[in-house]
């Protein structure tokens, strides 16, 4: 880590697109700050830790975070009578247009991170029970995540199924080391396989989507194999992660969309505070 911090440094000095800088100074933050601390996993901290979650809370009245609190409340998900849409045994996506699940599963993920926020913001244990008994059902029932985009789901969905468990996990008198053992073994034996880390990792975002789900599972279940793992991706490959980004400030899916070039950009600084 002492011989990457100046190179990384020298290669963020050329970049010259505000995003890609403010990326690469999220990455080095995140490596510094890792370099020189303790490696013990916070919880929760997938990327939102309690200090994160306090900010929002004393600002529930002021403006911008009252808009957002205001649109969290009003979404059906956040509510302790939104009706669970699963759980399935399996979920599936391809290329082929084979979602089996995907809905159910997606929506009951955002449900979940819903609730545990309404937890968080309200001290209403009702919203963590809810929480809960999502997360866990799936966890217990689910038993393959199917389809060759299978990791994209699971990329796109890291904040929301890990944060959410991350934050009951840290915050919750309620949740139980059992609770902690049934989700490790979901990330572990359901998605892990689909993440491919140490691998291939896909080209672009796709790439940085396996990244992202694979260092939320890593930090869940407190597996420092796994997150090194992921580290030396995120590090080193060349079709996604941090070497992916070039001295003029594209980075791999530039020349693809801007939609999937912004991804790749927010998925990188994801990453980052995650690390």
């Amino acid at each position: 880590m002492t011989i990457l911090k100046p190179i990384l440094r020298a290669q963020c000095r050329t970049l010259t697109a505000a995003a890609s800088r403010l990326a690469c100074a999220a990455v080095l933050l995140a490596l510094m700050v890792f370099s020189l601390s303790a490696r013990a996993f916070q919880h929760p901290g997938i990327p939102l830790t309690v200090a994160d979650l306090n900010n929002v809370k004393t600002n529930l009245n002021n403006a911008p975070w009252s808009s957002g609190y205001a649109a969290l409340v009003a979404d059906g998900r956040s509510s302790t009578n939104y009706t669970m849409q699963g759980p399935f045994g399996y979920v599936n996506r391809n290329n082929a247009g084979n979602y089996d699940n995907e809905n159910a599963w997606k929506s009951d993920m955002q449900a979940a991170y819903d609730l545990a926020r309404m937890w968080y913001f309200t001290s209403d244990a009702n919203f963590a029970k809810k929480s809960h008994d999502i997360l866990t059902g799936w966890a217990t029932t689910m038993t393959n995540f199917g389809g060759i985009e299978a990791s994209f789901d699971l990329g796109d969905y890291a904040y929301r199924y890990a944060g959410a468990a991350d934050i009951l996990r840290g915050t919750w008198s309620g949740w139980t080391t059992a609770d902690t053992t049934i989700m490790s073994n979901y990330f572990a034996n359901v998605f892990w396989p689909d993440l491919a880390i140490p691998g291939l990792v896909i080209q672009g975002s796709q790439g940085m989507e396996q990244i992202n789900a694979a260092v939320a599972v890593a930090v869940f279940n407190d597996n420092t194999n796994k997150f090194n793992q992921v580290l030396s991706s995120f590090l080193t490959d060349a079709d996604s992660g941090f070497r992916a980004t070039y001295a003029n400030g594209e980075v791999t899916d530039t020349g693809r969309d801007q939609g999937h070039a912004g991804l790749y950009v927010i998925d990188l600084a994801w990453t980052a505070e995650v690390f």
